[in-house]
């Protein structure tokens, strides 16, 4: 016959355990930031919990003192000096490919730079637009709005729907 254990839903779960369960999670798997899945594996806590307390992820794992994995909003000229340093290293202009984290040229990857300026080469044409003047605001995909990408939402308004039915 197995065992049965009961596991009460806790609730107003002090902020210190939350955090030191994190810190325990990134210690036992030697790791100095945290993914919410792995965390998700070894955790004594929900992700959801984290997230409804600390809004992101991100910032769960900074105030437990970790790195946060994924950072967003990077102003252009910390993406250039980055661009400049991988140059640098190689001695030649970086394909795009060899922008990733997993080379090691590079702090950021291609996507960072793709999403941020709309495709490789649009950001190297930013990046000597920097060189040149010297502002991060200069690069040419910031006046023409061709990086401004509009989705839309996942779920239809009924009325649309309606409206192209008819």
């Amino acid at each position: 016959m197995s065992e049965f254990r009961v596991r009460l839903r806790r609730r107003n779960i002090p902020e210190e355990d939350l955090l030191s369960d994190l810190r325990r999670v990134a210690s036992e798997l030697s790791k100095a930031s945290l993914a919410a899945a792995e965390y998700e594996g070894k955790g004594l806590f929900g992700v959801n919990t984290f997230l409804r307390r600390f809004k992101q992820w991100n910032l769960a794992l900074q105030r437990a003192g970790l790195e946060a994995p994924r950072r967003q909003n990077i102003p252009d000229a910390e993406l250039f000096e980055n661009l400049a340093s991988a140059w640098t290293a190689l001695g030649r202009q970086p394909f795009g490919r060899e922008m990733d984290k997993v080379c090691g040229h590079s702090k950021f990857s291609l996507g960072t730079y793709e999403d941020r300026f709309g495709s490789w080469n649009k950001a190297l044409l930013a990046f000597e637009a920097f060189i040149k003047t010297g502002k991060a605001d200069a690069s040419p995909t910031a006046s023409d709005g061709a990086t401004s990408r509009r989705r839309t939402a996942n779920k239809i308004n009924w009325r649309l729907r309606a409206q192209v039915l008819i």
